[in-house]
Parts: C-alpha cells; sequence; structure tokens
C-alpha cells in the first residue's frame, strides 16, 4: 500500500512540476503543493516548486510571498537565472527599479538568452522614459522567446511604448497582434478603445469598449471609460449612467466619482458637483483634479473666497506646475474662462501672487507670450523668490526662441528652489533647460537635464500631460544622440 502512495505521490508531483496548472491553483490547492514539497529531498524539483510559487504569488500581487519563495530558490540553486529574475519582476512593481535592474542583469550574466530579463529591463526603460531603450529591449525578449506563453503579453508591451511616443498606427499594429495571439484579454480592447478616441473616431471606440465588456461583464475600466467618452460627447445621461455603474462595481473608484463631478459641474449643478469632487478628496486627499472640480464649483456659486481656497490647495502640490492645466481641463481648456475667473480672485487681494502665477499659466497656453511674461513679472515685483514665477518667464523665452534669456530664468529657479538636485519640485525647471539645449542642438546637455526631470518627477505626482511630454523629448533626444 505504501508503494502505492508514493507511485501516486511521484505522478502528482510530476505533473505539478511542469507548472502548466500553477496560476490556477485556489489557496487549498497551494496548501497542498507545499505539503507534497515537504515529500521530496530532490534539490531541483524543489526549486522548480518554489520557483512556481514565487510566480503564483507575483500574479496574487503578493510580493512578500513572492520574495519568500524566489529567495529560497536562490538558497538552493545560486544560478537559477528564473529566481533572479522573479526578483526583478517584484523589485520593479514595489517601484524599486535599481533594484530591479540589478536583479534583471543578475539573470542575464547567468542565462544571456533570458527573455523574461530581457523583458524587465525594457521595463525598466519604459519607466525611465528611454523609450528607444525599451523597444531595443522588448525587441530582444521577442527573438528570444517566440514559443514563449507570454508573447502576446510583449507585443502588448511594445505598442504601449509607441503609444508613448503617439505613434498611433505602429502601437494598433502591436495590439493587434497581441488580440491575435489572445483575443480574450479585454484590456487591450479597452487601450483600442482609447486610441480610436484619440483618433477622434468615438464609433469605433464604443465597439472597443463594448467587446472588451463582452469578454468581462465586471470590466469596471471599459465602464469607465465608456463615461468619458460620453461626457466627451456630451451625453450627460449615458456618462452618469456609466460612472454609476463604475460605483456599483467598485464604491471607491476615484475616476467615477470625479467623472460625476465633471458632469453635475458642466450641469451647472454645483451642488451635486461639490458632493462627488468631496468625495475624491476622500478617497484621494491629494487629488489635483478634484480640488480644481471643487474651485470651479465656488466659482459657480460665486463664493470667490472659497475657490481662492482650493485653488491655492492645488498649487501646494507641485508649486502650480499644473494648477491651469487642472483647473481648465474641467471646463474643455477653456482658458479664457479661467483667466476671467482668476481676474475676480485677484480682485479679493491684488497682493496675493497665485493668481497671477496662474493667469500667466492660462495666457502660456493661449501662446499669448508677451502676456504671459507681464504676469510672471508681476509676481517677482510681489516675491522675488518666488521660483515658479521664473520658471514660467523660462518657458515664455523659450517659446519665443530667447534662450539665453530662457535659460537665465530656469537657472534662477534651481538657484531657489531648496536643495534643487534632490528635491522634485525642480523637475519642471530641468525640464525647461533640457528643452533649450534641445533647440539649441547641445544633446548631451540635454540629456542629462531630462534626465534629472524625470527621476525627480517619478517622486512627485506630476500631471500626465507633462510626463508624456517629458518622454517624448527624452525619446527625440536619444535618436539625435544616436545619429
Amino acid at each position: 500500500m505504501s508503494k502505492k502512495r508514493n507511485i501516486i505521490i511521484i505522478i502528482i508531483l510530476t505533473i505539478l512540476s511542469s507548472g502548466v496548472l500553477i496560476f490556477y491553483f485556489s489557496t487549498g490547492w497551494i496548501k497542498t503543493r507545499q505539503e507534497a514539497i515537504k515529500l521530496t529531498s530532490d534539490d531541483i524539483r524543489l526549486s522548480n516548486f518554489y520557483s512556481f510559487l514565487g510566480q503564483f504569488y507575483i500574479r496574487s500581487q503578493d510580493s512578500e510571498k513572492a520574495l519568500e519563495y524566489f529567495n529560497k530558490v536562490i538558497e538552493l540553486d545560486p544560478n537559477n537565472a528564473r529566481a533572479y529574475a522573479g526578483l526583478g519582476q517584484v523589485s520593479l512593481r514595489e517601484g524599486d527599479s535599481e533594484k530591479a535592474l540589478e536583479y534583471f542583469n543578475k539573470a542575464l550574466e547567468l542565462n544571456p538568452e533570458y527573455s523574461e530579463a530581457w523583458s524587465g529591463l525594457g521595463h525598466i526603460s519604459f519607466r525611465l522614459g528611454d523609450l528607444e531603450k525599451a523597444k531595443e529591449y522588448f525587441n530582444k525578449a521577442l527573438e528570444l522567446g517566440p514559443n514563449n506563453n507570454n508573447i502576446s503579453r510583449m507585443y502588448n508591451d511594445l505598442g504601449q511604448v509607441f503609444l508613448k511616443e503617439k505613434d498611433l498606427e505602429k502601437a494598433k499594429e502591436y495590439f493587434n497582434k497581441a488580440i491575435e495571439l489572445d483575443p480574450n484579454d479585454s484590456k487591450i480592447y479597452n487601450v483600442l478603445g482609447q486610441i480610436s478616441l484619440q483618433e477622434e473616431n468615438p464609433k469605433k471606440a464604443l465597439q472597443y469598449f463594448n467587446k472588451a465588456l463582452e469578454l468581462d461583464p465586471n470590466n469596471v475600466w471599459a465602464y469607465n471609460a465608456l463615461g468619458w467618452a460620453s461626457s466627451r460627447e456630451g451625453n450627460s445621461e449615458k456618462a452618469l449612467e456609466y460612472f454609476n455603474k463604475v460605483i456599483e462595481l467598485d464604491s471607491n473608484n476615484v475616476w467615477a466619482y470625479t467623472g460625476l463631478g465633471q458632469v453635475f459641474l458642466r450641469e451647472g449643478n454645483s451642488e451635486k458637483a461639490l458632493e462627488y469632487f468631496n468625495k475624491v478628496i476622500e478617497l484621494d486627499s491629494n487629488n489635483a483634479r478634484a480640488y480644481a472640480g471643487l474651485a470651479w464649483a465656488f466659482l459657480l456659486k460665486e463664493d470667490f473666497e472659497k475657490a481662492k481656497e482650493y485653488f491655492n490647495k492645488i498649487a501646494e502640490f507641485d508649486n502650480g506646475v499644473r494648477s491651469g492645466l487642472e483647473l481648465t481641463s474641467l471646463w474643455g481648456g477653456d482658458y479664457k474662462k479661467a483667466i476671467e475667473y482668476f481676474n475676480k480672485i485677484v480682485e479679493l487681494d491684488p497682493q496675493d501672487s497665485q493668481p497671477y502665477l496662474l493667469i500667466g499659466q492660462s495666457f502660456l497656453q493661449l501662446q499669448d507670450y508677451k502676456k504671459a511674461i507681464e504676469y510672471f513679472n508681476k509676481i517677482v515685483e510681489l516675491n522675488s523668490k518666488n521660483f515658479s514665477a521664473y520658471n514660467g518667464l523660462g518657458w515664455s523665452f523659450l517659446q519665443l526662441q530667447d534662450y539665453r534669456k530662457s535659460l537665465k530664468y530656469f537657472d534662477k529657479a534651481l538657484e531657489l528652489i531648496p536643495d534643487s538636485e534632490n528635491n522634485p519640485s525642480a523637475y519642471y525647471s530641468y525640464y525647461g533647460l533640457a528643452s533649450v539645449y534641445y533647440e539649441e542642438e547641445d544633446y548631451i546637455r540635454a540629456n542629462e537635464r531630462i534626465d534629472k526631470a524625470l527621476k525627480l518627477s517619478s517622486e512627485l505626482k506630476a500631471a500626465k500631460k507633462v510626463l508624456d511630454e517629458m518622454s517624448s523629448l527624452k525619446n527625440e533626444i536619444n535618436k539625435r544622440i544616436n545619429k
């Protein structure tokens, strides 16, 4: 009987070691598998089991457990490239790019043809804004792993790079390749829907979002996207329907509450808008868009003191860099309306520099650079140590192609920012310097400054639009350097 039992156990362990079913195991199966591990003393098999468990816990988003099992693999087999790549994946998920780089390089040192490690390097480069390197590494991963079970994901990764570069045709090409291999991945249909919106093709976007919902009826992301698409089209009734569906599925979804606030704001219902934007603040106390919504709602109520309070609150997050972007985004980029309201706040207190900063930022967006300079200089008159004003002057003169003055003002901003080498608030000044040096074709200095900007901005919730612009500039600089 004992011999028969041992044979059965060996058969079970052999099936499990294939790893085919590992990601479908319930907690009970995992416990059974851990017990099975104890039944064998074969280090290689034990190493494989621990590796499979590490991968399972990565998929389960349990970083602590994943680290535990990958480290157990390394204890048994110090030359296991898969385990080091697994540690790299965990570090990347935890936001430690430096540690992830160390692990992925170790994996490649042990096995130069391990595609998952090359893919990991691609993700690090993507996160750092080096899109050319990201493409190189993702393509290397594809070259080495044509039969890899994750090939669909690799096509998706390349699609994300081209999407970041705003090369929508190439992005669609790779996302469609991913769908060919995995037609049931609802997330890819979500992304294709977003691309269709960017291409001003809402009809196609709706097809993709509805396909995503067909595959996953509880796809919160798709309902959110449909809500924002409907809001954009001015269909408030549909937008409300979709955003409420999101909340039904996820009662703490910040984007849905923000969307509801925006719909009611545009409908002129300031009380309802206040209700939903305050809910966003409950869930995310640093949400600049919600504070912008509150500011606009109080403006509609003609409560200018309260509006001023929230305008100033936004500026706390990154010293006014994104204030104009967030405040006007809720009104479809109506910067003239923004200026009108900001001037009402100036009337309350002409010595407060913050409204002047918002007006200057708005004139920058309207490409009225001389007017922008006028308002940024007003700030300097009120407070000569306001580095955001010098940043505004730097950007204004950059657009007027007066590069000497632009450099002077960005350098002045950095001079005023405490510990500017390490202070996240300095990222916008470094981005400005990188832009000037790029225009002057000094690509080495431009590269140094944009790297500094990207590093510092990773520690700060910078506006997505600014982050996208910086990543695009980094990509252009790399192209020039590599020519």
